[in-house]
């Protein structure tokens, strides 16, 4: 993928077997055991979020967990807050004991630096900090919707899980770091570099916050037309790939619903099933934009 932003076209089999050649083996992310508590959980929250990791814009579905690291004969936790439209860490606490004030931390910086509106949905497993009063307050304060995993299903969490994946096989297994201090720094540098520089093929070989500020570029410029009421509104986009599906606006008031489809130069039809009842049926006017 660097080797694509820079212009230059190879195979994927070229790229392996050149590292052959040159004795360059990548990382190997090592399959980790469940060990779900199989019991009774209180205040469990639904599956909202149900794998559905797709969203089409920014503070819309954030995911976070708690991971665990052993260095220099102590343990350390990292909490993460990942928004799922570019899976950029937004927020993260690290700390030598998995306590509920970490879990809330990293949520309530989540909240301070991003200011998401209502309706924002966040999932977590079934933990204990996540079914705490604490973590459940700061949810309630700010109007949210809260989502867990079914029980020992860490799939329902894949994207962050995945993330502890990266870390893990690429800072921390075979490393020594000698002292707890040394590996926080290592880890807020990694989570630094993870965001600005680290490419993924599901972000069109872009960054978390270059992907962010790629397609938030894009979708300002463009037109709104209201359509059928004041609770529906059409968004057009020019010169922008955006998958079709739905933006919250950031009115504290109310929630409304964008249906964003995609232009070219003219306009296009809703795709079916347009995902609600009322505007399946319906047939949406289609103005050309401006040339």
């Amino acid at each position: 993928m660097v080797l694509a932003a820079q212009g230059v076209r190879v195979s994927k089999k070229l790229v392996s077997k050149l590292m052959r050649k040159a004795g360059l083996v990548s990382k190997v992310r090592q399959r980790k055991k469940s060990v779900a508590y199989r019991g009774q959980c209180h205040h469990v929250a639904d599956n909202t979020l149900d794998r559905k990791f797709e969203t089409v814009a920014p503070n819309l579905k954030w995911v976070s967990d708690i991971t665990e690291f052993h260095v220099a004969g102590s343990k350390v936790y990292f909490s993460p807050v990942m928004d799922l439209f570019d899976h950029k860490v937004i927020a993260h606490s690290i700390a030598t004991s998995p306590s509920t004030d970490m879990a809330t931390a990293s949520l309530s910086a989540a909240f301070a630096i991003h200011t998401p509106s209502k309706g924002l949905l966040v999932h977590t497993d079934q933990g204990f900090h996540y079914r705490h009063q604490s973590w459940r307050n700061v949810l309630k304060e700010h109007g949210t919707i809260q989502s867990m995993s079914r029980k020992g299903t860490c799939y329902d969490s894949a994207v962050v899980e995945n993330l502890f994946g990266h870390i893990k096989a690429e800072m921390y297994h075979g490393e020594n770091y000698v002292s707890v201090e040394d590996f926080t720094s290592e880890l807020e540098d990694y989570i630094i570099w993870y965001n600005n520089e680290r490419v993924q093929e599901r972000l069109e070989g872009m960054s978390p916050n270059q992907y962010r500020a790629h397609t938030l570029q894009n979708t300002s410029q463009h037109q709104t037309i209201q359509l059928l009421g004041d609770s529906s509104v059409c968004v057009y986009l020019r010169d922008t790939v955006l998958p079709f599906g739905y933006l919250r606006d950031a009115t504290p008031e109310k929630t409304l619903v964008f249906a964003v489809l995609l232009v070219l130069k003219g306009g296009v039809e809703p795709p079916r099933p347009f995902g609600h009842t009322d505007l399946n049926r319906a047939r949406l006017p289609i103005p050309p934009l401006e040339q």
